[in-house]
């Protein structure tokens, strides 16, 4: 990635300002709000399979005590979660006009901010902050109900 891409010499709370004025700028039932809020969630959806796997680090998996845990279960739930939301972002950007740009833009944004946070705050940084982008754009889908 360029150096702009990666954030280099921007500080975490301008890159991320900058994205979240991207969400806000966003209106509920639009090609761009769907984009960006597929984006986010799907990383949040990420940092969650990964934290499951670390749970589940170390430990057989084919112990029926363990496939049966809430860990395993969970680890499940999420990749079920991750494949069908990939599946239809791969279908929006097939047959919804402008969304295969949008997700781009806001997949560039998020690694913008992944960039800045690699060096800030690392990887629980970048899911605070996805998770609080999260909550401004469903507030926004509540708002307009």
């Amino acid at each position: 990635m360029s150096a702009e891409n990666k954030g280099e010499g921007r500080n975490s709370n301008e890159v991320y300002q900058q994205l979240v004025d991207f969400a806000e700028e966003s209106r509920f039932g639009t090609v761009r709000f769907k984009a960006i809020t597929d984006c986010v969630s799907l990383d949040i959806l990420y940092g969650e399979l990964g934290e499951c796997q670390k749970r589940l680090e170390g430990v057989s998996r084919n112990d029926p005590k363990v496939l049966m845990s809430p860990d395993a279960s969970l680890l499940r739930l999420t990749e079920q979660r991750i494949a069908h939301l990939e599946h239809d972002i791969s279908q929006h950007k097939s047959s919804v006009k402008g969304y295969e740009n949008s997700y781009s833009l806001s997949l560039d944004k998020l690694n913008t901010l992944a960039g800045v946070l690699e060096h800030d705050g690392g990887s629980e940084e970048y899911n605070k902050r996805l998770v609080e982008i999260d909550d401004i754009l469903h507030s926004k889908a509540i708002a307009s109900k």
